[in-house]
């Protein structure tokens, strides 16, 4: 892979594919500054994602990228429903709360 093109990805020698997901299977050291180095506010200076389990810019979700002292595999399950739930059109919102003055 080269670079994510506009509806897919680019490979060497310029052949673009398209793709409605892209999943990374980076290992430990993602190194996503070559792949993600041109989306504003995704990386943080040191490289790392500045969140996990949310999406970081339109149509692009990053998993698993946070240390949990609870477990790395229970945090990678409830950031994977987040973000299947965002992907469904059905975000998982907080109850709304009537306004004080309203009581």
């Amino acid at each position: 892979m080269e670079r994510f093109a506009e509806r897919g990805v680019e490979f060497e020698g310029g052949v673009e594919e398209p793709f409605e997901a892209v999943i990374l299977a980076t290992g430990f050291r993602p190194g996503l500054e070559r792949l993600l180095g041109e989306v504003a506010g995704v990386l943080d200076r040191d490289g790392r994602p500045v969140a996990s389990g949310a999406e970081l810019a339109p149509g692009l979700f990053l998993c698993g990228f946070l240390v949990s002292p609870t477990g790395m595999l229970r945090e990678v399950g409830l950031e994977a429903s987040r973000i299947a739930a965002q992907l469904a059109g059905h975000v998982v919102r907080p109850p709304a709360v009537a306004p004080l003055e309203s009581l």
